[in-house]
């Protein structure tokens, strides 16, 4: 890893991050500076708490090419200042606690052809400016309350899906989609 005095903290390697805990990532004592982070296409896996309490972070990039399949548990936590993500479509999983505490977040874009299967528990608690999600078809599971504290998100599902019968389940406003 590498943090650039323009607040760009660069991640290259080919595999998994290794995981920390709650403040233990190498780049902690630095994190105030942390503005952009830049996930190389070799990553596969970032890990436990590895951006957590990363306040003045705004971006995260992901290089052409990614290889991403798992957001680990608490990576983005309590990133205030992040407003918006967009999930590479090769990511399968959203472990748990992945973005909670963001709550600027208002906007996580993931495509239609996504690989994404599980959305683990409290995945976006208090995200709380989060407004919409689309889910792709491919989601099995969606943990415990994933959604907590997103009290204005609506999201998009296909009727009779994983998703579809989450939101049923836990009174969370969604939108049925056209068949894809």
């Amino acid at each position: 890893w590498k943090l650039y005095n323009t607040g760009l903290l660069k991640i290259t390697g080919t595999g998994a991050m290794s995981d920390y805990g709650a403040g233990e990532a190498p780049w902690f004592s630095v994190k105030g500076k942390v503005k952009t982070v830049e996930i190389g296409n070799g990553i596969t896996y970032i890990g436990k708490f590895s951006f957590y309490e990363c306040k003045a972070l705004t971006s995260v990039v992901f290089e052409e090419g990614s290889v991403l399949k798992t957001i680990g548990w608490g990576a983005f936590g309590y990133c205030t200042a992040l407003t918006e993500i967009t999930i590479p479509a090769t990511v399968e999983k959203l472990d748990g606690y992945a973005f909670y505490y963001c709550t600027n977040l208002a906007t996580v874009n993931i495509s239609e052809g996504s690989a994404l299967t599980t959305i683990g528990q409290y995945a976006f608690w208090n995200a709380s400016a989060l407004t919409s999600l689309y889910v792709p078809n491919g989601v099995s599971s969606i943990r415990t309350e994933a959604f907590l504290g997103c009290d204005d998100v609506t999201l998009s599902v296909m009727e009779g899906g994983a998703a579809h019968d989450y939101a049923i389940g836990h009174k969370i406003a969604y939108v049925v989609r056209e068949s894809e």
